[in-house]
């Protein structure tokens, strides 16, 4: 006798009243109890009827039909159920022969039935395809053991620590390599500021000096162009006039020197005082 459990904490239900039906196909006996109560629902792999009667490697697990004999006509309905849910009706008992936990299993994928292998008179509605296995711990061989919920959480938290610690310290990083390009940045600036303004020098006393310079420079050339065309005119590249062309070339000289050098910054002029004093500026 079959009896179907149609929902937690519910009373079972008469189902079927069946027996096995010997077939070549199917000859395996199972050591089933005089009532069987399905109780359970799975989609599980291993409960497809298909896969188990494809696959070489059963596993352990028998199969056999089962013939309603209560002409109650409650299995089509049943077997319904189960297709349209996709879900496999599970009932577990203790198998007396191998004092295990054994496990009956009802598909919703039934293979098709072997007709010409039945015995004359069978209605093939009221069959039951069944799948048997007599310890459902072989069910639980290969599976990963379950981690503790508490455990679990713990693992994900400092997973999520280590990535927020790897994020700070890659993000001090590229703050440490920002502030090194833009120190480089500044002193290239800096450096270039400074010999700009060096090379392009308009104003300041260096400026003023070379201005004067060429201002002088302007003024003995328009008096040379008049000593030629008057012989009165006093030479002005002897005695004291001399000494100053002299002295104003050589300042020239070494202002323009230090000008055209980028890497002197400071320079001295040496010269003799009207007073007779040797003066370095």
């Amino acid at each position: 006798t079959i009896m179907l459990t149609p929902s937690p904490g519910v009373q079972p239900e008469f189902l079927a009243t069946v027996e096995p039906v010997s077939t070549d196909a199917s000859s395996q006996q199972l050591s089933l109890p005089f009532e069987l109560v399905l109780d359970g629902y799975t989609r599980e792999p291993w409960s497809s009827g298909m896969m188990t009667h494809n696959s070489e490697d059963t596993s352990g697990w028998k199969t056999c039909y089962l013939l309603s004999t209560d002409g109650r006509n409650r299995l089509p309905g049943f077997l319904k159920y189960l297709r349209d849910r996709k879900k496999a009706c599970v009932a577990k008992f203790n198998d007396s022969t191998a004092s295990t936990r054994a496990i009956l299993v009802v598909p919703f994928d039934p293979p098709p039935i072997p007709s010409e292998q039945l015995p004359a008179g069978v209605d093939k509605t009221q069959l039951l395809y069944v799948k048997y296995l007599a310890d459902d711990r072989v069910l639980s061989r290969g599976k990963k053991p379950a981690i503790d919920p508490n455990k679990q959480l713990q693992i994900e938290q400092q997973k999520l620590k280590e990535k927020q610690i790897q994020m700070q310290q890659q993000q001090k990083i590229q703050r440490e390599l920002q502030q090194q390009r833009q120190k480089q940045m500044t002193q290239q600036k800096s450096v270039s500021q400074s010999t700009s303004s060096k090379k392009g020098i308009g104003g300041g006393i260096l400026g003023n000096l070379l201005g004067a310079q060429q201002k002088t420079q302007n003024h003995l050339d328009v008096v040379r162009a008049k000593r030629r065309n008057n012989d009165l005119t006093p030479d002005l590249t002897s005695g004291a006039a001399g000494a100053i062309t002299s002295f104003r070339e050589k300042v020239a000289a070494d202002l323009e020197k230090f000008k055209s050098d980028n890497g002197t910054f400071v320079t001295s002029i040496n010269f003799i005082s009207f007073a007779g004093e040797f003066c370095t500026y």
